[in-house]
């Protein structure tokens, strides 16, 4: 009995072990560039076992890297049937082309696939709202302005602000300052702008629902404080979720009561800070701040939502001033992002696993946050030095931090390390081109043709090579 048992057991453990090991052999494909021959270890992974939720999501951010959108797409739709963090990773996925297409061809499907997320009630509504953003720009593109309307006024920000700026933020200093107008909300209230001008609340008219707010229609933001604030008259007492995205540092105050603060200057998505506020019935005072001292510009969203992320609907808002009861005092207890937690708590369970890493970057530049991307990419880079899809990612990252120093060593470790790779092929044909190495760029040509399948991209560098001869 105690043998039969112990083969039991080493048959069960064999098992186990292959089945955390089934994918090493793709990791050492993918590791070396060989993207064909890896999405073919991929394609039999799911085959004889089509619940392997790591093999669906690579194949996904595999094709999207070879621009096969397509087929990311089906990857990702496989993947999706099987999570139960269904908003996470539409958050890791919702800028690449396995969830998002402009392809007229391919919108009838996608957008049955937005129309299952709008109806499933565990998405976030944040995810629900970027829906409704895409939908309005697809409306848009097709000439339904109606539609491209219809759409953006189902994201329900607060569009009704009264105004004042600006004032001095050199190097965020104006972050903490005491200014005026977080204690004076009256439109007869007069204050002092960083040009020693008088200014004053002023009513903004000019922008719509589903828009974000932008103080550069009436500000120079440049090195600027700017406030805006808005009168929320609720139906009842009640907790809600403040919702805000920016492009800048954020300060918002409610009823006086300061209940959120980042001092850094991050550029994200709706809905990106949130905390859970107290609404009284009646009247109720919104106050955001918006700082810049290093972006070009500030926007910033706010809704206000359920647990949930759905909008509610039992208040209104003004830019009209109104008495409220102000309560003062600070209440910072930020709501922490759920796809942030729930990818660096699988990053640090499993440091040696490139797919974790790559998407908890994705969500951290999605937010804005460059430094904590660019960490976790770096330890990806440590795990495969040469591996072109994570140095494409590093790209992005110094694009977005304005970074020409990495951005030009990283460019030409790409043309080294895979010479093939479409972006690599692209990057030498231009350089072939500005340098008038016109064989050189034909033969480069010859061989975009077959990676990029005769498409849109080689038949305009195909017009470049000809023009610039």
């Amino acid at each position: 009995m105690r043998i039969l048992l112990s083969l039991v057991l080493l048959i069960v453990f064999s098992a186990n072990l292959k089945a955390q090991n089934d994918l090493d052999n793709f990791w050492d494909l993918f590791k070396k560039n060989n993207y064909t021959e890896a999405i073919s270890e991929l394609e039999n992974i799911t085959l004889n076992d089509n619940t392997n939720q790591e093999a669906w999501l690579m194949l996904a951010i595999l094709f999207d890297n070879q621009q096969e959108s397509y087929k990311a797409f089906q990857a990702f739709k496989n993947f999706y049937k099987l999570t139960d963090k269904k908003s996470e990773y539409l958050v890791a996925f919702w800028r690449t082309s396995a969830i998002y297409s402009s392809t007229l061809l391919e919108r009838k499907e996608r957008d049955a696939f937005f129309e299952e997320i709008l109806n499933d009630p565990i998405v976030d509504g944040a995810i629900k709202s970027n829906i409704h953003g895409t939908r309005g720009s697809w409306a848009f593109n097709v000439g339904d302005f109606d539609g491209h309307l219809s759409q953006l006024s189902k994201i329900q920000n607060l569009t009704k602000w009264q105004v004042v700026g600006e004032f001095e933020n050199i190097s965020a200093s104006g972050f903490d300052k005491n200014y005026s107008p977080i204690n004076q909300p009256k439109s007869t209230a007069r204050f002092t702008n960083k040009e020693e001008a008088e200014i004053y609340w002023f009513n903004s008219d000019v922008f719509r629902v589903g828009e974000w707010i932008r103080p550069g229609y009436h500000f120079d933001t440049d090195n600027s404080i700017i406030f805006a604030q808005t009168f929320i008259t609720s139906e009842i007492d009640q907790d809600v979720q403040l919702r805000i995205g920016t492009s800048g540092s954020l300060k918002a105050w409610v009823n006086d009561q300061l209940v959120l603060s980042e001092i850094e200057e991050y550029d994200n998505y709706a809905d990106t800070y949130r905390t859970k506020v107290s609404l009284k019935k009646g009247v109720n005072r919104l106050l955001v701040q918006i700082g810049c001292s290093e972006l070009p510009g500030q926007n910033f969203m706010v809704r206000i939502t359920g647990d949930d992320g759905i909008p509610l609907n039992n208040f209104t808002h003004s830019n009209t001033y109104a008495d409220y009861p102000s309560v003062g005092g600070e209440n910072l207890d930020r709501i922490e992002l759920p796809a942030e937690i729930y990818f660096e708590e699988l990053s640090n369970k499993n440091p040696d696993n490139l797919l974790y890493h790559i998407l908890l970057s994705r969500v951290y530049l999605d937010n804005g946050k460059t430094n904590q991307a660019q960490r976790v990419l770096k330890k990806a880079e440590n795990l495969a030095p040469d591996n072109s899809l994570i140095l494409v990612e590093l790209l992005e990252l110094y694009i977005d931090q304005g970074n020409e120093t990495e951005l030009g060593a990283t460019t030409e470790k790409i043309k080294t390390v895979d010479p093939e790779n479409k972006l690599s092929l692209l990057l030498q044909f231009n350089e072939a081109v500005s340098n008038e190495n016109y064989d050189d760029a034909e033969d480069l040509l010859a061989r975009l043709k077959v990676a990029l399948d005769n498409n849109a991209t080689y038949l305009e560098k195909k017009i470049s090579l000809e023009s610039a001869r």
